[in-house]
């Protein structure tokens, strides 16, 4: 699960702490969002798109806390006031069967929906996570990461997949693997809602991507919110909700922000200004300023913030007042207005405002940290300075002056003061303005290149070691900021960097200095890894040896084409292609650009000549096959716009150590696919249809291309591999030589659904049997990740329902059953009604469907369970199953499948394994309401008063075992509560005996008179203690007067008693001491060995005071089981010893 792990870009617990006084609750008061959250969880509608909703609004309407806001909202699960204990359908099994019947009652269980919630942050200032496969990951470890605290069962059956992930992460392969993986947890969760936060950030080609693969979770009901300034991507049928609809909340935020500065307690303000002062003193100016920017905000919250801020930065009174006459209504106007504010100040708080700003918008992620900004404004107003050191001038940029210098511009988040723990921001639309073609362009000339050259000054300057892991978490985080980013950000300039300060090292020096490649090496070690080029031993290289990256790998990892030409121009290493030195060095190159996409910088490399034939590490993949794998397709025609005919025909035709071409690695792209099929187009027949045909068997499934492209469910790779000529045709029914698979059969196990629509289409054929003897629908019921049961829908037309397989002589319901689909059988119902054959088939262990959902059942296999019982019906259901699956449902409280199997026997003889005792009976042995419920409700009242082995009748056997629910429910049902027991004990008599609170208040609720003592009732008066439940409803409804006064002797033994120091058995000598049972032990008083306990009939009582003399008696009345610290008395008087 670490593996999985995805820092979201934004914090969320921030931002709830932000707008915990003015939450955007409104939302989810809008007519279209009430309609979204009560759409049931259904896979009937075939658009799915009212699973959608979307919250469009301009920039600044508070979506991103909208978004927050509502992914919280969801996870909450209210608890209804009448159901006390709340507990996951885990408990509902054998767990639950193992607690104590005196601590749950059946009436206080009741199974709540598993609920999810898991949100993204889209944030374009990241390229790097806007990725499909990112999303999916981040999302999925936020769902097991619940799942695993709500329910670990079902958690548990994903961890497999989940682990094999990480195998595959960043190639297409992941991309694929990660969303099926995410499928299959998301069915997983009763109710689910994903929240995508500016989805309109995304690349277009990402966005495409997202779309398609969250709608196919839309299948399983899961709900979608999205928020989005771009309405063109809304799904035609989807909900939308305006998010400038929002006049309650941002009157409230301009509200709680006046208030809260007015009373000195805003974090924006660090020092006393005069809109404090006239906030406080000037209530009308306080309305006047509320009311003036809620009418120029018009309902945006960045526009009411920055007006705010902007009366914030007045130095005078006057000044305040002028300014909010002159605010301006628009985004970039009061955007303009701040940088103008900035530029305002003398030259040297202007510079280092605008720095601060330029660090903040530009920096890769999405914010910076103030002591990474510290740092790198320190370097870039100090770097050049011979006489001092950058980290002298660190307080020159405390939090309170870069407030001060950016005129209140900046947005602080987290820890607090000056500690460095702060991140720091500005809105989106501040980057937009400065990023895009607005006015921005004039304040930052060339940002990147200021950022690059302030991140290699500092590289260039650092004296610290960094070869492990270990020292690089040691350096300060701009040094790690500056390590992991400066080749992107000089990637985003004009890659013309000016030489360094001093040491005045030039860039070709500092990319010699083995220092510099060090802590670089270390700062993309986790990418280079994620890559597959990272290798143990390497950290050794890098403790012992030179780099094991060199300068012109790095050069090629950040696609640095103009810094990798002129670095290979100065070089001094002979260029000669006979050297094996320099070919290594620019095909190791090559290789890292390849499998980065670098594209630019391979073309260099590529002129200079690289050999892209050259194998790299132990699996011996070549430039084109690690391209291939990752999906960079302008790679992949870097390598064949820029090789020879021959070359690339070789490149296609090469095979790695694990046996597989280009193609095999190429089928999650159509134009990858398209060119390398181009190529082989140029080829010999026969070479072609060899590479076409090729099967690797060595690792994984195994398999030809069309096996690879309907795992990677890409339907139009489908059409290219079949069209292909010559042998395209004779890859739809190929089998793989390692299990025998056809491609669908493939398609089907991995949850394809597209690629098995394909197939069909073309004419695979649906009943071809695997190895094992498994149709595709087979192996669409079995595996995890074809649980949402698309493949299975598209199938079941064309399968024959009564094959069974060859290792368990399964069908496919067999399998569904046995695995817990219900889904599946659901879908398989209609077809089950036409040939029922397949109902009552046998596998190896002689178990009919119905029953394979028996063995170690689960909350899934009950639904299946109750899918199938009407349609068994008791002619094809036999006695024996019957028994065997009433026991089970009965044992593990399941009431619905128990009511339908109950309905089909009308006798219930027949349903029973030992017939000396009723359902009812075994029923209330269990403990389970609803489970009586279900079995009176069908049968009636005929065994209401049938007495169990030990004479007792079920309302008896309730209340023994002190089931209140049941015994409230049998007295409503009409139990004859004074045919109980064999003794002719009275219902007061056995009440007072079982002293149990909830058994006598239902007794006294249903008819007290049977609760009320008669003349003949003195041995019972005298039998209770004050302990007995009886007696204090006695008490408390004044039933026998005169009851509240103590007894003669107990009054005698309290005017005697003493409080023991020890409590021991009744051997050994003892002090005198008189102690009542009725008091609490002493915390003084040691238990010196096991008491015991024995009878003193009432009519001795008379003779306890003879026993004063000799040791120590205590008197102990109760008619209950009482536990104190020190003493267990059963029922009935007892005779205790006592020391002192």
């Amino acid at each position: 699960m670490s593996k999985l792990y995805r820092a979201l870009e934004k914090n969320p617990q921030q931002i709830l702490a932000r707008i915990e006084r003015s939450p955007p609750s409104w939302v989810l008061e809008e007519p279209p969002a009430k309609e979204w959250i009560t759409q049931h969880k259904t896979g009937d509608d075939d658009d799915h798109a009212g699973n959608w909703l979307w919250v469009l609004g301009d920039a600044g309407t508070g979506k991103s806390c909208i978004a927050t806001y509502v992914s919280h909202a969801l996870q909450e699960t209210p608890a209804a006031d009448d159901q006390p204990m709340p507990i996951t359908y885990e408990d509902t099994l054998s767990e639950l069967n193992n607690r104590s019947s005196s601590q749950l009652g059946s009436a206080d269980r009741h199974v709540l929906p598993i609920r999810g919630s898991a949100i993204y942050y889209c944030n374009y200032q990241s390229p790097e996570s806007q990725v499909p496969e990112r999303v999916a990951l981040t999302l999925l470890h936020q769902l097991m990461t619940q799942l695993w605290e709500i329910a670990p069962h079902r958690a548990y059956r994903h961890l497999a997949a989940v682990r094999d992930l990480t195998a595959f992460q960043g190639t297409q392969r992941g991309v694929q693997d990660a969303f099926r993986v995410l499928s299959a947890v998301a069915e997983s969760f009763d109710l689910l809602c994903v929240t995508i936060d500016a989805l309109d950030e995304l690349p277009i080609s990402n966005l495409a991507t997202l779309l398609q693969r969250l709608r196919g979770l839309t299948l399983l009901g899961v709900k979608f919110f999205v928020t989005s300034r771009d309405a063109s991507r809304v799904l035609p049928t989807a909900r939308t909700v305006n998010a400038n609809r929002n006049a309650s909340t941002i009157r409230a935020f301009v509200h709680e922000k006046l208030k809260s500065i007015a009373g000195g307690r805003d974090p924006d303000v660090s020092w006393p200004v005069p809109l404090t002062s006239m906030l406080a003193e000037k209530d009308d100016f306080s309305k006047q300023v509320e009311e003036r920017v809620l009418e120029l905000s018009g309902e945006n919250f960045f526009c009411a913030d920055l007006m705010i801020k902007q009366l914030l930065d007045c130095q005078e009174e006057d000044e305040v007042q002028q300014s909010l006459d002159n605010l301006s209504r628009t985004v970039d106007g009061l955007i303009t207005q701040a940088i103008d504010r900035i530029n305002a100040q003398d030259a040297a708080q202007a510079a280092r405002g605008n720095a601060a700003l330029l660090w903040v918008i530009y920096t890769r992620g999405p914010s910076i940290g103030l002591k990474e900004l510290q740092h790198a404004l320190a370097f870039q107003f100090y770097g050049d300075n011979p006489t001092t050191s950058p980290e002298l001038h660190l307080s020159e940029f405390s939090r309170a002056k870069l407030t001060k210098f950016t005129c209140n511009f900046l947005s602080f988040e987290g820890g607090g003061g000056d500690s460095g723990d702060e991140s720091i921001s500005v809105h989106k639309a501040v980057q937009d303005f400065c990023v895009g073609e607005g006015m921005g362009t004039q304040y930052f000339a060339d940002p990147h290149a200021v950022v690059a050259r302030v991140c290699l000054w500092c590289l260039s300057v650092n004296k610290e070691p960094c070869r492990s892991r270990e020292d690089w978490e040691g350096l300060q985080p701009f040094l790690r900021y500056a390590a992991s980013n400066w080749g992107w950000h000089m990637a985003a300039s004009s890659q013309a960097i000016p030489d360094c300060p001093p040491p005045n090292m030039g860039l070709m020096e500092v990319l010699g200095d083995d220092p510099f490649l060090d802590i670089v090496t270390v700062a993309i070690q986790p990418k280079l890894k994620e890559l597959g080029v990272w290798t143990k031993d390497m950290w050794d290289e890098l403790r012992t040896k030179k780099p094991p990256v060199s300068a012109l790998q790095i050069l090629a990892f950040f696609n640095l084409d103009r810094v990798v030409a002129k670095w290979l121009e100065q070089s001094h290493v002979t260029t000669s292609e006979d050297n094996a030195e320099y070919q290594e060095l620019l095909s190791s190159a090559l290789y890292i650009a390849a499998i980065q996409g670098s594209h630019r910088a391979a073309l260099v490399l590529l002129s200079k000549g690289a050999d892209p034939l050259r194998e790299h590490g132990k699996m011996r993949v070549t430039a084109l096959q690690g391209a291939c794998l990752h999906g960079h397709v302008d790679m992949v025609n870097a390598l064949f716009r820029n090789t020879s005919d021959e070359l690339c025909v070789k490149m296609v035709s090469h095979k790695n150590q694990n046996d597989r071409t280009a193609l095999l690695n190429a089928c999650s792209s159509i134009q990858i696919v398209r060119r390398i099929l181009g190529v082989m187009n140029q080829m010999d027949k026969p070479a072609a249809r060899e590479i076409l045909l090729h099967q690797c068997g060595r690792v994984g499934q195994g398999g030809n291309a069309m096996h690879s492209a309907a795992e990677a469910d890409n339907a139009d790779a489908i059409d290219q591999l079949l069209n292909f000529r010559p042998g395209g045709h004779l890859l739809l029914e190929e089998p793989c030589r390692r299990n025998g698979e056809t491609p669908l059969h493939r398609a089907a196990r991995v949850g394809s659904a597209s690629a098995v629509r394909r197939l069909l289409e073309r004419g695979a054929n649906p009943n071809a049997l695997d190895q094992n003897g498994n149709t595709p629908a087979m192996l669409a019921v079995k595996e995890v990740a074809s649980m949402t049961g698309a493949c299975l829908d598209l199938l079941l037309p064309h399968t024959d329902l009564k094959v069974q397989n060859t290792i368990h002589r399964r069908n496919i319901l067999h399998m569904s059953c046995h695995f817990g689909r219900p889904r599946h059988v659901r879908a398989l119902l209609p077809y089950l009604e036409k040939d029922r054959s397949v109902l009552n088939a046998r596998e190896d262990g002689n178990l009919l469907p119905i029953m394979c959902a028996s063995l170690r059942p689960h909350h899934f296999k009950f639904l299946c369970i109750e899918y199938l019982i009407p349609l068994m019906r008791r002619d094809l259901l036999p006695a024996k199953d019957a028994q065997e699956l009433q026991r089970i449902l009965m044992r593990h409280n399941q009431p619905q499948a128990f009511t339908l199997l109950l309905k089909e026997f009308p006798d219930q003889q027949k349903l029973m394994m030992n017939k000396r005792s009723t359902l009812l009976n075994k029923a209330i042995a269990r403990g389970y309401l609803s489970i009586v419920e279900a079995i009176l409700t069908v049968y009636g009242k005929a065994d209401l008063e049938v007495r169990n082995e030990e004479g007792l009748t079920p309302l008896m056997q309730a209340a023994h075992l002190g089931y209140s629910d049941i015994v409230r429910y049998l007295l409503d049902k009409g139990a004859n509560i004074n045919a109980i027991g064999s003794d002719d004990r009275s219902a007061l008599e056995w009440c007072a005996e079982l002293n149990n609170a909830d058994i006598a208040e239902a007794i006294w609720q249903h008819d007290p008179e049977l609760l009320k003592p008669g003349p003949n009732d003195e041995r019972i008066l005298k039998m209770v203690s004050a302990r007995n439940h009886v007696r204090k409803l006695w008490l408390k409804h004044n039933v026998v007067p005169g009851l509240g006064k103590p007894a003669e002797e107990i009054q005698c033994l309290h005017s005697l008693r003493e409080d023991p120091d020890e409590v021991s058995g009744m051997s050994g000598e003892a002090n005198q001491a008189i102690y009542l049972e009725s008091d609490p032990v002493p915390e003084t008083a040691k238990s010196q060995s096991r008491i015991t306990l024995f009878s003193l009939r009432s009519e001795m009582l008379q003779l306890w005071g003879r026993f004063l003399s000799d040791s120590v008696l205590i008197i102990a009345l109760c008619s209950s089981i009482i536990t104190t610290r020190h003493i267990s008395i059963s029922t009935g008087p007892r005779l205790v010893w006592a020391c002192s």
